[in-house]
C-alpha cells in the first residue's frame, strides 16, 4: 500500500501530540478506542488509531504508548468498529476509507478548521465530497452528509456550459465570466468555430468527477462519446480549475 510522507507525518505529530481537544458532533464514530469518557475522542488516541489503520499497521492498533485510552482494546475491535462504521468514516465519499480520511479525522481532531482542514492532503480516488468546507459540513452535522456546500469547481463548470449551450455569441460571451484569462485566450476562437454545435457538445458531457483537489488548484474528470464508436466508447478529458485572486474558481483548461 502506498504511504504519503504527509500521512506519516500526521502520524508522527499525532504520537507527540499532548493536549486534548473537546468532543466533535455526536452522531461522527470517533470514538474509536470504546472509551467510557464522553470527551476523549482526542487526536492522541483515535486519531492515532485511525492513521494507523489506514496505514494497515494492524501490530500497532492495540496500547502502544498511550496510543488509546482503553487498555483492554485489542485490533479486532478497532477493525469491527470500522467495518460497522465504514460508510460514515469515508469522509470523502469515495467508497473507502483511505489516509485521506483519516487525516482529515486527526487534523478535525487536532483542531484544524477551514482551508487547514485540508492542508496539503490529497484524495487518493475520486471524492463525490471534497474542498475544506464540504468536509468540515460532513463532520460538524453529525457526518451525515445532509449539508455538504455544493461543489464551487462544479457551479462554475455548469453555469459556464449553461451559456455555451445557448449557441449564440452572447452565451459565449457571458460564459468567458467562468473562465481564466489563459482560457479565454485559448477557447474563444474554437467556441466560436462550433458555435452551431455546442448545445450538442455540452449536452455529451458526462458529469465532472475530482480527480486532484487543491487549495488553489484543481483538475476533474469528463467524459463524452467517441464519435463512430458503436460500443459506447468515451474519451475522457480532463478539466483543470484555478482559484483566482477574488476567490472563485474558474475553468483554466478543458
Amino acid at each position: 500500500m502506498h504511504v504519503t510522507r504527509a500521512a506519516l507525518a500526521l502520524a508522527i505529530l499525532l504520537s507527540l501530540a499532548q493536549s486534548a481537544f473537546g468532543q466533535t458532533a455526536a452522531n461522527c464514530p470517533f470514538n474509536v478506542d470504546q472509551s467510557s469518557t464522553a470527551n476523549s475522542r482526542r487526536a492522541t488516541t483515535d486519531g492515532l488509531i485511525f492513521i494507523r489503520y489506514a496505514l494497515n499497521l494492524p501490530n500497532t492498533l492495540p496500547t502502544v504508548a498511550g496510543a488509546t485510552e482503553n487498555a483492554a482494546l485489542v485490533s479486532a475491535q478497532v477493525a469491527a468498529h470500522m467495518s460497522a462504521n465504514a460508510a460514515t468514516l469515508d469522509i470523502d465519499s469515495d467508497g473507502k476509507f483511505t489516509t485521506f480520511d483519516a487525516q482529515i479525522i486527526a487534523r478535525y481532531l487536532l483542531g484544524f478548521r477551514n482551508t487547514s482542514l485540508v492542508g496539503a492532503s490529497i484524495p487518493e480516488d475520486f471524492p463525490k465530497r471534497s474542498g475544506a468546507q464540504a468536509l468540515q459540513n460532513f463532520i460538524e452535522t453529525g457526518c451525515t452528509g445532509t449539508s455538504d456546500a455544493p461543489d464551487p469547481r462544479v457551479l462554475a463548470w455548469n453555469a459556464m456550459n449553461a451559456q455555451l449551450a445557448l449557441g449564440t455569441a452572447a452565451g459565449i460571451d457571458t460564459a468567458k465570466a467562468y473562465m481564466t484569462d489563459t482560457a479565454v485566450g485559448n477557447y474563444t476562437a474554437a467556441l466560436t468555430a462550433i458555435i452551431a454545435d455546442l448545445a450538442a457538445v455540452v449536452a455529451s458531457y458526462s458529469p465532472i468527477i475530482p480527480r486532484q483537489v487543491g487549495s488553489d488548484y484543481a483538475e476533474y474528470w469528463v467524459s463524452r462519446p467517441l464519435a463512430g464508436s458503436v460500443t459506447g466508447e468515451r474519451l475522457i478529458h480532463v478539466v483543470t480549475f484555478l482559484r483566482t485572486f477574488d476567490g472563485s474558481w474558474r475553468v483554466d483548461s478543458m
